[in-house]
């Protein structure tokens, strides 16, 4: 979350005058419950465990990077 920047999901969140039916409308407080969940679901997963360290070889190689232990 720290690296993510506060950015709206659809226009009227990042300006409230933007929408005439912002008053009455659930849209905003949807989809700032949708982007809580997604976070939270995310802040139980760390890049480490994203990695399986099998394919640490393979994955360098495709971003052109040496595997580990070579020089």
């Amino acid at each position: 979350r720290i690296l993510e920047a506060d950015t709206a999901i659809v226009e009227c969140e990042a300006d409230e005058t933007a929408c005439p039916l912002n008053h009455g409308c659930r849209l905003r407080q949807a989809l700032a419950g949708a982007r809580e969940a997604f976070y939270r679901e995310l802040d139980a997963v760390s890049i480490a465990d994203l990695v399986n360290p099998r394919q640490v070889g393979p994955i360098t190689v495709e971003l052109g990077l040496r595997p580990p232990g070579t020089r």
